[in-house]
């Protein structure tokens, strides 16, 4: 009895000599088609067989799988592809195996491992046709080509393992493109409704595994209504990977009762296949229903170690072993809801989350810790918690922690604790700070009311920040620290105009911290400040700003608070020039006068000087980036910023800046983008240089999750 391996193959020199060494034992003939490789695929293959051939490519797996089989001369074919590996066990049986078998088999299955994992940890398994007697098959379809083959089947004992689904965000693309256009060209067909679902739901399974979530869920919804009025004998079996996975996109969705109908038709067609208790379990979490989520988790670990054993009796692939890790941490949250401290415990010491699906897992580490915080009685949350925490990196523990610590629970976390004072009205800036902190700190922010909030306070924590070097600060900068404790000051132009932050105890301060240099030199003029750091503010929700290339214009824009300091004398000089060159000309400005005379002085002089048709005021803008959106320019007339971070947002959508040379401005503001006079503003305004990439570039510098890493920076290294 002869055995002939056959494979179609290109630029798979990562992978060939992998395959071939593993077949090498077994096979009396190698035939390798070769479909237009470039690199060492061919000279790998030379190595191991002189049955080599040559045919191009036509966006058809099928036929160029049929042409491997034409040059097959053995009784037996075994069809494998480049990136798969025979177990070394099965190698040693196969010769035997098919020797032995009945005269009437003509077809043998066997069990597909898919890693998709470097680690080889993670993996789905399905079964599939490999071994055919010559002369007994020919495959049909472009893609996903299906062999037509003759009865009997038998099924070998022996696996495959696959490690084409370890993708590089390249290679997943890459793959994502020829796949979904080879099925989208294999969809215009006639085909039987049976086959036509079949290919639209590996079009949907194309979408997900290339991270087109939007447009999987919208086919997914089509495919639900589709599969609803179809007769059985028109559900191909891959109908149950679909229905599990579109169940849990249901439940991202929030779509519920979608999603128990998907388990339910899941469970319905395989009611010994895991996966639908996996589906139905985390359905179970979601909408409340501990007891039955708990009988699920018992059913599926029940069946899972005979499943894993009978693959052969699935016509679909097998995700449970895949999503393992998260059925663990979905039982921990059940028996956590239901009072089972102990084997919630358990589950977790389960789980790998350093695996391949350590993003899935943080999503539900961040519902875990919703729930220990709101439903699950303090001693058993702490008790979790402390299992957990190491997982816990990037995500807010805080509210548990304090909630732990209020009941009285000797909870001890591991990350530093940070304490964050800042005065009434003064937390705008802090606030988007204080988040991004607790994805690594455990952070309390606390406006005082009281001496006592102080005290209690800064007893707690391991750092105590002051967000402005004003009184508030200079009062707890007198505090007496406890052992090992630091102090922190956050100063803002505000404090050094004043004069305020000479109040500070600054002996008693380890780190300031100042959001721009000439800020910190102003300061050091006034008082000695002996360990300090510049970190510029980022630009929060940069997204938000969608950039485009633009042009010259006539729009001329400014956002906020209008006062003494933003300099309105300066800004109409600019524009009376302006509009003397072209009317066309328009100042928009976007916010509120902080006093009662610089509104007078501005109406009073856009009167005089005729400039009412070019100014328009408009009050603050909840969405900036709409209101930005036909505007050519962006002027700042102020005599100080700290950093102009208004300007910035504009810059993001690739509008010009136009900024007056405050104090301190060329630290932060490339010299072509600054001016010192009208005559030059004007220029700046009405030449032909406009590089709204550059602009658009220069933004992406100034980013908030720059400013938060700095931060973080300091806080490690105190």
């Amino acid at each position: 009895m002869k055995i002939s391996v056959a494979m179609i193959v290109r630029d798979e020199e990562e992978n060939l000599r992998r395959c071939l060494d593993s077949v090498q034992s077994f096979a009396d003939e190698i035939v390798i088609v070769d479909t237009g490789s470039i690199d060492k695929t061919v000279e790998i293959a030379r190595e191991y067989t002189d049955k080599i051939f040559f045919h191009k490519w036509n966006n058809d797996f099928s036929e160029a799988r049929n042409v491997s089989i034409s040059h097959a001369t053995g009784d037996w074919l075994f069809l494998i592809d480049a990136d798969e590996e025979v177990d070394q066990e099965a190698q040693e049986q196969i010769h035997e195996f098919l020797e032995q078998i009945p005269d009437d088999v003509n077809t043998v299955t066997m069990t597909v491992v898919n890693y998709v994992d470097p680690e080889h940890r993670v993996f789905d398994m399905v079964q599939n046709t490999r071994m055919f007697r010559n002369g007994t098959v020919h495959y049909v379809n472009k893609i996903h080509n299906q062999p037509v083959y003759k009865e009997k089947v038998f099924y070998f004992n022996g696996k495959l393992y696959h490690y084409g689904y370890i993708w590089t965000p390249e290679l997943r693309e890459k793959k994502y493109q020829r796949t979904a256009t080879l099925l989208k060209e294999q969809l215009k067909e006639d085909m039987t409704p049976k086959l036509r679902h079949y290919y639209q739901l590996q079009l949907y399974k194309t979408e997900l595994i290339g991270n087109r979530i939007a447009d999987s869920y919208e086919l997914g919804k089509t495919i639900f209504e589709d599969l609803k009025n179809e007769t059985s004998e028109n559900i191909p079996g891959i109908a149950y990977e679909y229905w599990v996975l579109f169940g849990f996109q249901s439940i991202d969705n929030d779509d519920y009762d979608t999603a128990l109908q998907c388990f339910t038709n899941a469970l319905e067609a395989e009611p010994k296949c895991t996966d639908g208790y996996l589906g139905m379990a985390m359905y179970d979490l979601r909408v409340g229903n501990t007891a039955s989520g708990i009988e699920n988790v018992k059913k599926f670990f029940k069946l899972y170690p005979t499943m894993i054993k009978n693959i052969k009796d699935y016509s679909f692939t097998v995700t449970s072993p895949k999503y393992l890790d998260i059925m663990n941490i979905i039982a921990s949250m059940l028996y956590a809801k239901m009072g089972q401290t102990k084997k919630a415990i358990d589950y977790i010491n389960k789980v790998n989350f350093d695996g391949l699906l350590k993003t899935e897992l943080k999503s539900f580490i961040h519902y875990y810790l919703k729930t220990l915080t709101k439903e699950i009685p303090e001693k058993s949350a702490g008790r979790i918690l402390e299992v957990l925490e190491p997982y816990t990196e990037g995500l807010n523990i805080s509210p548990l922690e304090y909630r732990l610590q209020k009941s009285k629970f000797q909870y001890n976390t591991k990350r530093k604790k940070i304490a964050i004072i800042c005065g009434a009205g003064g937390d705008m800036f802090i606030r988007p700070i204080f988040v991004e902190l607790n994805k690594k700190h455990v952070c309390r922010l606390l406006i005082p009311q009281s001496k006592e909030d102080i005290k209690r306070i800064m007893a707690w924590a391991d750092i105590v920040w002051l967000e402005w070097a004003n009184d508030l600060s200079a009062a707890c900068s007198n505090e007496e620290k406890h052992e090992g404790q630091k102090y922190i000051v956050r100063a803002h132009s505000y404090e050094i105009l004043t004069g305020l932050i000479g109040h500070v105890n600054w002996k008693n301060i380890d780190k300031a911290i100042f959001v721009a240099d000439h800020a910190l030199e102003t300061a050091r003029r006034m008082v000695e400040i002996p360990d300090a750091v510049i970190i510029h503010n980022g630009l929060q929700n940069a997204e938000k700003f969608i950039p485009k290339q633009r042009g010259d214009g006539f729009n001329i824009a400014f956002d906020g608070n209008l006062n003494f300091k933003k300099n309105p004398e300066l800004l109409l000089q600019i524009m009376n020039k302006l509009v003397n060159i072209d009317t066309r000309y328009k100042f928009y400005w976007a916010g509120s006068y902080d006093d009662v005379r610089t509104m007078l002085y501005m109406e009073h002089m856009i009167a005089e000087m005729g400039l009412q048709d070019n100014f328009q005021f408009e009050p603050w803008q909840d969405d900036v980036n709409a209101w930005l959106e036909d505007k050519d320019y962006y002027i700042s007339p102020s005599i100080l910023e700290t950093y102009g971070m208004s300007i910035v947002e504009a810059m993001a959508k690739g509008i010009k800046p136009v900024i007056h040379n405050f104090y301190g401005a060329k630290e932060y503001y490339p010299e072509e983008y600054l001016f010192n006079t009208v005559d030059e503003a004007v220029e700046m305004i009405t030449n032909d240089e406009y590089n709204s990439e550059a602009y658009i570039e220069f933004a992406k510098t100034k980013s908030f999750a720059k400013q938060v890493q700095q931060i973080n920076d300091v806080i490690d290294n105190l």
